[in-house]
């Protein structure tokens, strides 16, 4: 990776998620539902 920026000239090539700071933020409205993992977010049932 060193050699590559070398010659293609820096910053090039990079890990993934190496970019820097995020210019979004994540709405939480938009995040799925975590029904295996969180008690509280089980849809409740009711019978009639």
């Amino acid at each position: 990776m060193d050699e590559l920026n070398k010659r293609m000239g820096s910053g090039k090539l990079r890990l993934g998620g190496t970019k820097g700071k995020a210019d979004w933020k994540l709405k939480a409205e938009l995040l799925p539902q975590r029904y295996t993992t969180r008690w509280d977010e089980l849809p409740e049932v009711k019978l009639y």
